[in-house]
């Protein structure tokens, strides 16, 4: 599961560089809850 997770992490990152470190840290959250089937 937490290969899943840092994968989706690196291709969020991937797909928007826009998003710092700082952002991950509060936007993450609610980007895996908004796109729940992105991670899928």
């Amino acid at each position: 599961t937490e290969n899943g997770l840092v994968e989706a992490v690196a291709v969020l990152v991937s797909t928007m560089p826009r998003l710092r470190p700082d952002a991950l840290s509060g936007g993450f959250g609610q980007c895996l809850s908004t796109k729940p089937d992105f991670i899928k």
